[in-house]
């Protein structure tokens, strides 16, 4: 059963990861733009 449970996670999680990390960037970039003006 839990690896049926577990098996979506593992499949979604990089995925998950890259959107994560690309709002850390925008978030990165954003303060670095406000610094600028």
């Amino acid at each position: 059963m839990s690896e049926m449970k577990l098996a979506p996670y593992d499949m979604f999680w990089p995925q998950i990861r890259g959107i994560i990390e690309k709002c850390q960037m925008a978030d990165l970039v954003g303060k670095v733009v406000a610094n600028i003006r």
